[in-house]
């Protein structure tokens, strides 16, 4: 058996000169390990590893480029570990400022409705529903496969959503463009009623 530090430092010492990142490393041994952060890995230095076979595999597949999200199955988003593979792209971190905005920005609303179209790994409408508990909120891709991975993100952070097939996608996307009409109608009704009571403080 090795010690924990010592698997660490070889396989450090293989990606030099490679265009393998640390950072992507330390994923990969962090979760063969299942550890949640690298102070754990540090804490448990002189623990023993009697197999890692397995490493071995997955370290193989990241010198040959394949992201480690899709090694080890799952990609982080705005505090939750999401289910990805080959069938959906990996969430992004710039994408954090995105569903941040629209979380801040709509935090005033009332079981808003809001639509995740193309939506992947259903990382952006998930997350919103987490965080906004009376929201109303459609999932949808023309990908069926891809629909099957946000249900399973769904159904694994227990989110109650609405999920739309290939065949339902033009049903979405008439329910988008009812609720923008409605929007509008609203967005010029307050206008309305703002011109009228300027008009009347003018007078």
């Amino acid at each position: 058996m090795t010690k924990i530090k010592d698997v660490y430092q070889e396989y450090l010492k293989r990606i030099e000169n490679t265009s393998i990142e640390k950072s992507s490393f330390d994923i990969l041994f962090e979760n063969f390990l299942g550890f949640k952060n690298h102070v754990e890995v540090e804490l448990h230095a002189f623990d023993e590893i009697e197999d890692y076979t397995l490493l071995n595999e997955q370290f193989n597949r990241l010198l040959s480029e394949e992201p480690v999200q899709y090694i080890i199955k799952k990609g982080h988003f705005y505090g939750n570990d999401f289910y990805v593979d080959n069938r959906v792209l990996i969430p992004r971190n710039e994408t954090e400022e995105l569903i941040d905005l629209v979380i801040r920005t709509t935090s005033n609303l009332s079981n808003p409705v809001v639509y995740d179209i193309c939506t992947g790994s259903g990382c952006l409408g998930i997350t919103y529903k987490l965080h906004k508990d009376d929201a109303l909120v459609y999932l949808s891709d023309i990908s069926k496969d891809a629909l099957d991975v946000a249900n399973k993100n769904a159904n694994d952070l227990n989110v109650d959503v609405n999920r739309y097939a290939r065949e339902d996608t033009e049903r979405a996307k008439r329910l988008v463009d009812s609720t923008k009409q409605m929007n509008e109608s609203i967005r010029l009704a307050n206008q309305n009623s703002l011109n009228r009571a300027t008009k009347r403080n003018k007078e």
